[in-house]
């Protein structure tokens, strides 16, 4: 009677703990993504800026 309690440390929980650690890390890289291009925005602006292309 003790395989279910084997059974259920299967794939299921190894898919649980799959989302459960995925979700955070794709927020991570999305939010690294939107920073750096946001940033990399930014550091053009103050390159056309500072040649006195964009007033």
């Amino acid at each position: 009677m003790r395989r279910p309690a084997a059974s259920t440390f299967g794939p299921t929980n190894l898919s649980l703990l799959a989302a459960n650690f995925n979700f955070p890390i794709l927020r991570v890289v999305v939010l690294y993504i939107y920073y750096v291009t946001v940033s990399h925005r930014h550091k053009e602006q103050d390159v056309l800026t500072e040649e006195g292309l964009i007033d």
